[in-house]
C-alpha cells in the first residue's frame, strides 16, 4: 500500500523536481512584491473618531468623552511627541489605541 502511494505521488506527477524549485516568473513576483504594504488611513482618529456619536465612543473605547478628555489632560504633558529623531503618535490617538 505504502509502495502505491509513493508512486502515485513521486512518480506518477508530470512535473519533475528541478521544475518545482525553479524561480518564479517576473509576472508571479510582481503579485507578491505588495504583500507586506500597509493600508493607511491619514488622520483617522481627527477625521472619524472625533465624529462618533457619544453613544459610539463609549462602546468603542468603553470609556465616555468626559472621562477620556480628563485622562488625555493628565497624560498629555508626560507624552513626548518626538523621541529620538521620530515622529510618534500624537498622545490622544495613542491612548485611543489603548482603549480600543
Amino acid at each position: 500500500m505504502d509502495k502505491i502511494l509513493f508512486d502515485y505521488v513521486f512518480e506518477s506527477d508530470s512535473t519533475s523536481s528541478s521544475e518545482l524549485l525553479s524561480t518564479s516568473t517576473d509576472d508571479e513576483s510582481d503579485e507578491f512584491e505588495n504583500v507586506n504594504q500597509t493600508v493607511k488611513i491619514e488622520n483617522y482618529v481627527q477625521k472619524t473618531v472625533s465624529n462618533y456619536s457619544d453613544e459610539t465612543f463609549r462602546r468603542h473605547f468603553r470609556v465616555n468623552r468626559p472621562a477620556f478628555q480628563l485622562l488625555q489632560d493628565l497624560i498629555t504633558g508626560l507624552y513626548k511627541d518626538n523621541i529620538g529623531g521620530c515622529d510618534r503618535v500624537p498622545a490622544d490617538a495613542a491612548m485611543l489605541m489603548c482603549l480600543w
